[in-house]
């Protein structure tokens, strides 16, 4: 098992699962080398991959929907993902006021 709870990330497959598409780890099964892979790109501070292609979008710069924005620029815009993109990008307690989505889109954008 990969020491996240020691860093206090969650530890479970499906975050493991998550993770390793971020990371472009693909097909994660957990296996022993998966998990190494993993591990050693956690702890090399590599950023993800879905960042990097998220930051390298640029969608559309006029809309004020974060929504819309995310739609534009190919990423889930569910509520549930909002609030995962929000906590990454230290947006604590995501309910998505418009101030949060507009918090939120300044930050997407860079």
């Amino acid at each position: 098992m990969i020491p996240f709870n020691s860093i206090k990330v969650d530890s479970s497959f499906a975050n493991r699962v998550k993770l390793a598409a971020q990371h472009g780890i693909r097909n994660y099964k957990g296996t022993a080398k998966q998990n190494l892979d993993l591990l050693n790109k956690w702890r090399a501070g590599n950023k993800p991959v879905a960042s990097a292609k998220l930051a390298a979008k640029k969608g559309d710069q006029k809309t004020t929907s974060v929504v819309d924005y995310l739609k534009s620029i190919g990423v889930n815009s569910s509520l549930v993902n909002r609030k995962k993109l929000a906590d990454k990008h230290g947006i604590k307690n995501y309910t998505g006021t418009a101030a949060q989505n507009t918090q939120l889109i300044k930050k997407l954008r860079g």
